[in-house]
């Protein structure tokens, strides 16, 4: 089993996971949508996933960072960083920190997808695109996540519809995984 094939089987199993939650618990699922911009624990939670994440491709990337001071500032500065983000930028951190785990996550699949052999390598690299543009959305305009949960979410007919696609993406992933790659 390659490594794509084990990411594409990973990615399917979170898709599973959550559409289908929004396939047979609309409207638990709708009120997570509601509550989740505001919500102070997942944003600590999600922000001590991606900041030392952050730091640690500055780090271990030389081009990024040229001298070993700038290294050992990562290393002093991250902490700092955590303290006064939760601090002056609590306000719809959480979808901030999900959009910057979607544009870190992204880095690694697309290297991976880059020198696969298959053409069928494009549906992970365009799935991986359509990331990277909701983290920069996410980034750039969080209170955008309630917006368009709230409509794809509106009703049980409609979060049903999205559980049933993204339900289809993931099969898509898993057979990919499993044939393909």
């Amino acid at each position: 089993m390659s490594t794509l094939a084990i990411i594409a089987s990973i990615v399917g199993g979170v898709h599973v996971a959550l559409f289908g939650f929004a396939l047979f618990r609309p409207s638990a699922c709708r009120s997570i949508i509601e509550s989740f911009p505001r919500s102070i624990w997942p944003a600590r939670i999600l922000l001590m996933i991606a900041l030392p994440w952050a730091a640690w491709m500055l780090v271990s990337n030389p081009p990024l960072l040229g001298s070993i001071w700038l290294t050992k500032l990562v290393y002093i500065a991250t902490p700092i960083a955590f303290v006064l983000i939760m601090m002056f930028v609590s306000e719809l951190l959480a979808p901030r920190v999900l959009g910057g785990l979607l544009l870190l996550i992204s880095n690694p699949i697309l290297m991976e997808t880059r020198f696969h052999d298959s053409l069928w390598r494009l549906v992970v690299s365009v799935m991986i695109y359509i990331w990277i543009v909701a983290g920069i959305m996410l980034v750039l305009h969080p209170y955008r996540f309630r917006q368009i949960g709230s409509y794809f979410l509106k009703n049980s007919t409609r979060s049903r519809m999205v559980g049933v696609s993204g339900l289809g993406v993931a099969a898509l992933l898993f057979v990919l995984a499993l044939s393909v790659y």
